[in-house]
Protein backbone atom coordinates (compact mmCIF):
# COMPACT_ATOMS: atom_id res chain seq x y z
CA UNK A 1 0.00 0.00 0.00
CA UNK A 2 1.72 3.49 -1.14
CA UNK A 3 1.85 5.87 1.32
CA UNK A 4 -0.20 9.08 1.21
CA UNK A 5 0.63 12.13 -0.41
CA UNK A 6 0.23 14.01 3.21
CA UNK A 7 2.65 11.45 5.17
CA UNK A 8 4.97 11.81 2.26
CA UNK A 9 5.56 15.61 2.77
CA UNK A 10 5.18 14.86 6.47
CA UNK A 11 8.59 12.63 6.14
CA UNK A 12 10.58 15.10 4.48
CA UNK A 13 9.71 17.95 6.27
CA UNK A 14 10.45 15.54 9.77
CA UNK A 15 13.99 14.66 7.47
CA UNK A 16 14.56 18.09 6.93
CA UNK A 17 14.37 19.03 10.77
CA UNK A 18 16.35 16.14 11.71
CA UNK A 19 19.09 16.77 8.76
CA UNK A 20 19.47 20.40 9.67
CA UNK A 21 19.84 19.67 13.21
CA UNK A 22 22.76 17.35 12.37
CA UNK A 23 24.33 19.83 10.27
CA UNK A 24 23.99 22.75 13.08
CA UNK A 25 25.15 20.17 15.33
CA UNK A 26 28.44 18.76 13.12
CA UNK A 27 29.16 22.97 12.75
CA UNK A 28 29.66 23.08 16.38
CA UNK A 29 32.42 20.07 16.29
CA UNK A 30 36.26 20.50 16.68
CA UNK A 31 37.29 20.54 13.37
CA UNK A 32 40.61 18.78 14.49
CA UNK A 33 38.51 15.48 15.64
CA UNK A 34 38.88 12.16 13.72
CA UNK A 35 36.15 10.58 14.80
CA UNK A 36 32.80 10.97 13.28
CA UNK A 37 29.75 8.38 12.77
CA UNK A 38 28.63 10.16 9.88
CA UNK A 39 29.59 8.13 6.85
CA UNK A 40 29.79 11.40 4.50
CA UNK A 41 31.99 12.72 6.82
CA UNK A 42 34.02 9.52 6.72
CA UNK A 43 34.38 9.59 2.78
CA UNK A 44 35.24 13.64 2.77
CA UNK A 45 39.05 14.29 1.44
CA UNK A 46 41.66 17.15 1.90
CA UNK A 47 40.92 17.41 -2.33
CA UNK A 48 37.41 18.28 -1.28
CA UNK A 49 35.81 20.62 -2.43
CA UNK A 50 38.12 21.50 -4.95
CA UNK A 51 40.87 24.38 -4.40
CA UNK A 52 39.16 27.54 -5.18
CA UNK A 53 35.40 26.28 -5.27
CA UNK A 54 33.15 29.17 -5.13
CA UNK A 55 29.68 29.80 -6.63
CA UNK A 56 29.34 32.42 -8.95
CA UNK A 57 30.38 36.12 -8.65
CA UNK A 58 28.85 39.18 -9.87
CA UNK A 59 25.08 36.92 -9.50
CA UNK A 60 22.25 38.98 -10.94
CA UNK A 61 19.64 37.74 -8.71
CA UNK A 62 16.73 39.38 -10.88
CA UNK A 63 17.81 37.44 -14.02
CA UNK A 64 17.76 33.79 -12.32
CA UNK A 65 14.00 34.77 -10.74
CA UNK A 66 12.66 36.05 -14.12
CA UNK A 67 11.78 32.79 -15.41
CA UNK A 68 10.81 29.07 -14.47
CA UNK A 69 13.68 26.55 -14.23
CA UNK A 70 13.23 23.20 -15.60
CA UNK A 71 15.84 20.48 -13.93
CA UNK A 72 17.55 18.48 -16.70
CA UNK A 73 19.70 15.89 -14.39
CA UNK A 74 19.92 16.17 -10.43
CA UNK A 75 20.85 13.88 -7.78
CA UNK A 76 18.47 11.62 -5.41
CA UNK A 77 17.99 13.26 -1.92
CA UNK A 78 16.00 12.62 0.67
CA UNK A 79 13.14 14.00 0.09
CA UNK A 80 13.39 13.32 -3.81
CA UNK A 81 13.92 9.78 -5.37
CA UNK A 82 14.25 8.74 -9.03
CA UNK A 83 12.98 8.32 -11.55
CA UNK A 84 12.19 11.55 -11.84
CA UNK A 85 9.55 13.81 -14.33
CA UNK A 86 8.62 17.09 -14.77
CA UNK A 87 10.54 18.89 -12.08
CA UNK A 88 10.70 22.40 -12.15
CA UNK A 89 11.64 25.46 -9.87
CA UNK A 90 10.05 28.72 -9.88
CA UNK A 91 11.06 31.95 -7.79
CA UNK A 92 9.69 35.17 -6.66
CA UNK A 93 11.72 37.68 -5.18
CA UNK A 94 10.43 39.49 -1.83
CA UNK A 95 12.02 41.75 0.95
CA UNK A 96 13.88 43.66 -2.03
CA UNK A 97 15.88 40.89 -3.51
CA UNK A 98 16.90 39.59 0.46
CA UNK A 99 14.45 36.63 0.13
CA UNK A 100 13.13 34.52 -2.01
CA UNK A 101 9.49 32.50 -2.75
CA UNK A 102 10.17 29.30 -3.86
CA UNK A 103 7.72 27.04 -5.27
CA UNK A 104 9.06 23.66 -6.75
CA UNK A 105 7.08 20.66 -8.65
CA UNK A 106 7.61 17.13 -10.04
CA UNK A 107 5.52 14.26 -10.90
CA UNK A 108 5.35 11.06 -9.15
CA UNK A 109 6.10 8.45 -11.67
CA UNK A 110 5.40 9.24 -14.76
CA UNK A 111 4.83 12.18 -16.83
CA UNK A 112 1.01 12.49 -15.83
CA UNK A 113 1.76 11.26 -12.21
CA UNK A 114 0.51 12.58 -9.06
CA UNK A 115 1.81 15.98 -8.16
CA UNK A 116 4.99 15.70 -5.69
CA UNK A 117 3.56 19.01 -4.35
CA UNK A 118 -0.42 19.16 -4.79
CA UNK A 119 -0.41 20.84 -1.50
CA UNK A 120 1.25 24.06 -3.00
CA UNK A 121 3.85 24.12 -0.47
CA UNK A 122 6.45 27.06 -1.06
CA UNK A 123 9.86 27.40 0.30
CA UNK A 124 11.90 30.48 1.29
CA UNK A 125 15.25 31.22 -0.04
CA UNK A 126 17.45 33.30 1.97
CA UNK A 127 20.01 35.26 0.12
CA UNK A 128 23.33 34.58 2.46
CA UNK A 129 25.77 36.26 0.23
CA UNK A 130 25.38 37.01 -3.55
CA UNK A 131 24.83 33.71 -5.60
CA UNK A 132 25.08 31.45 -2.39
CA UNK A 133 21.35 31.00 -0.91
CA UNK A 134 19.96 29.30 1.87
CA UNK A 135 16.37 27.46 1.53
CA UNK A 136 13.94 25.43 3.78
CA UNK A 137 10.28 25.59 4.59
CA UNK A 138 8.76 28.63 5.46
CA UNK A 139 7.52 27.82 9.03
CA UNK A 140 10.70 26.61 10.26
CA UNK A 141 13.59 29.06 11.77
CA UNK A 142 16.06 30.14 9.14
CA UNK A 143 19.18 28.45 11.00
CA UNK A 144 17.73 24.80 9.58
CA UNK A 145 18.18 26.44 6.20
CA UNK A 146 20.15 24.19 3.80
CA UNK A 147 22.83 25.40 1.54
CA UNK A 148 21.50 26.90 -2.28
CA UNK A 149 24.88 27.65 -4.32
CA UNK A 150 24.55 28.62 -7.84
CA UNK A 151 27.92 27.80 -9.16
CA UNK A 152 27.65 28.26 -12.91
CA UNK A 153 25.04 30.23 -14.95
CA UNK A 154 24.84 32.08 -18.81
CA UNK A 155 25.29 33.07 -21.60
CA UNK A 156 25.33 36.09 -19.39
CA UNK A 157 24.56 38.09 -16.45
CA UNK A 158 21.73 40.04 -18.02
CA UNK A 159 19.96 36.45 -19.14
CA UNK A 160 20.32 33.28 -18.01
CA UNK A 161 19.71 30.29 -19.64
CA UNK A 162 21.29 27.50 -17.88
CA UNK A 163 22.97 27.08 -14.89
CA UNK A 164 24.63 24.60 -12.26
CA UNK A 165 23.41 24.70 -8.55
CA UNK A 166 24.82 22.86 -5.63
CA UNK A 167 23.94 21.98 -2.29
CA UNK A 168 26.75 24.11 -0.92
CA UNK A 169 30.52 23.43 -1.57
CA UNK A 170 31.27 19.26 -2.59
CA UNK A 171 33.16 17.90 0.48
CA UNK A 172 32.81 14.48 -0.28
CA UNK A 173 34.79 12.62 -2.33
CA UNK A 174 33.60 10.35 -4.98
CA UNK A 175 34.76 8.08 -7.79
CA UNK A 176 35.64 10.73 -10.40
CA UNK A 177 35.37 13.91 -8.52
CA UNK A 178 33.67 15.88 -5.66
CA UNK A 179 30.03 15.56 -4.27
CA UNK A 180 27.64 17.56 -2.18
CA UNK A 181 26.36 15.15 0.87
CA UNK A 182 24.57 12.12 -0.10
CA UNK A 183 21.44 10.71 -1.07
CA UNK A 184 20.19 10.09 2.56
CA UNK A 185 20.95 13.94 3.51
CA UNK A 186 18.17 17.51 3.17
CA UNK A 187 20.64 19.88 3.76
CA UNK A 188 23.98 20.66 1.88
CA UNK A 189 23.54 17.57 -0.35
CA UNK A 190 22.63 17.61 -3.60
CA UNK A 191 23.26 18.59 -7.39
CA UNK A 192 21.08 19.94 -10.15
CA UNK A 193 21.31 21.25 -13.64
CA UNK A 194 18.91 23.83 -15.39
CA UNK A 195 17.78 25.14 -18.24
CA UNK A 196 15.41 27.86 -18.93
CA UNK A 197 13.60 25.74 -21.43
CA UNK A 198 11.37 22.18 -20.68
CA UNK A 199 13.32 20.84 -23.66
CA UNK A 200 16.93 22.74 -24.35
CA UNK A 201 18.67 23.13 -27.28
CA UNK A 202 20.67 19.95 -28.67
CA UNK A 203 24.11 19.93 -26.62
CA UNK A 204 23.02 22.26 -23.55
CA UNK A 205 23.07 19.43 -21.39
CA UNK A 206 26.42 17.80 -22.39
CA UNK A 207 27.97 21.42 -21.72
CA UNK A 208 26.41 21.50 -18.26
CA UNK A 209 27.77 18.56 -17.53
CA UNK A 210 31.41 19.28 -19.24
CA UNK A 211 31.01 22.41 -16.74
CA UNK A 212 30.30 20.02 -13.73
CA UNK A 213 33.46 18.43 -14.90
CA UNK A 214 35.78 21.12 -14.48
CA UNK A 215 34.04 22.06 -11.80
CA UNK A 216 35.33 19.08 -10.00
CA UNK A 217 31.84 17.54 -9.81
CA UNK A 218 31.66 13.55 -9.95
CA UNK A 219 28.88 12.78 -12.37
CA UNK A 220 27.94 9.57 -11.58
CA UNK A 221 25.20 10.66 -9.16
CA UNK A 222 23.51 12.26 -11.70
CA UNK A 223 20.17 11.01 -13.24
CA UNK A 224 18.13 11.89 -16.10
CA UNK A 225 14.84 14.09 -15.91
CA UNK A 226 11.90 13.54 -18.16
CA UNK A 227 10.57 16.93 -18.97
CA UNK A 228 8.93 16.07 -22.66
CA UNK A 229 5.37 15.54 -22.45
CA UNK A 230 4.89 17.18 -19.21
CA UNK A 231 2.00 19.56 -18.29
CA UNK A 232 3.08 21.99 -15.13
CA UNK A 233 0.58 23.12 -12.82
CA UNK A 234 -0.17 26.66 -12.28
CA UNK A 235 2.45 28.66 -10.04
CA UNK A 236 0.29 30.11 -7.28
CA UNK A 237 0.22 33.73 -7.35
Amino acid sequence: MKPSLASVVSLAVVLLCFASQLHLLRADEDPSSSSSSSSSSSSSSSSCPPAGFDSISNFNLSAWTDHPWFIQEQMANAYQKPPFYCVRASYTPQEGGKEVRVFNTASLGGVNGTQQNANDMFLKAVVVNGSKLAVGPEFIPQEMYGSYWIVFAGPDEDSYDYGIVSGGPPKNSGDDGCIAGSESEVNEAGLWLFTKDPVPEPGMVDMLREKATELGFDLSVLQNVTQEGCEYPPIPV
